[in-house]
């Protein structure tokens, strides 16, 4: 809607709206939820959610928030998981692709 003119403005991901080419101001990262560094400035906001019982409520805190990729160490395909982890690690391939796509690489990336 916005790209057809019928609303103004949105809150939305940064990488969307780099993805569809649309203008955006960046939220500095003490309020945008994009860096660990901040997770306990992050906690003072919190909201009370639907439990996993009728009636029950938990609370849930402010944190980074972050993508990550990962695959069973008992896969099927074992092979065919590591090629696609490896593309998706590969700072030609995958991570560039990422990048261009608006998201924030975080580093040191961990293999185990």
């Amino acid at each position: 809607m916005l790209e057809t003119g019928n609303v103004d403005y949105l809150y939305i991901y940064k990488s969307i709206a780099i993805q569809h080419r649309l203008k955006y101001i960046s939220l500095p990262p003490e309020i945008n939820l994009s860096d660990p560094n901040f997770n306990n400035l992050y906690a003072t906001a919190s909201i009370a959610i639907n439990g996993s019982a009728p009636g029950e409520t938990r609370v849930q805190k402010g944190e980074a928030m972050q993508y990550s990729i990962t695959m069973p160490l008992n896969g099927k395909n074992k092979l065919l998981a590591e090629d696609f982890v490896g593309y998706f690690l590969s700072k030609d391939l995958g991570l560039s692709v990422i990048r261009k796509h608006g998201q924030q690489i975080l580093a040191p990336l961990k293999v185990h």
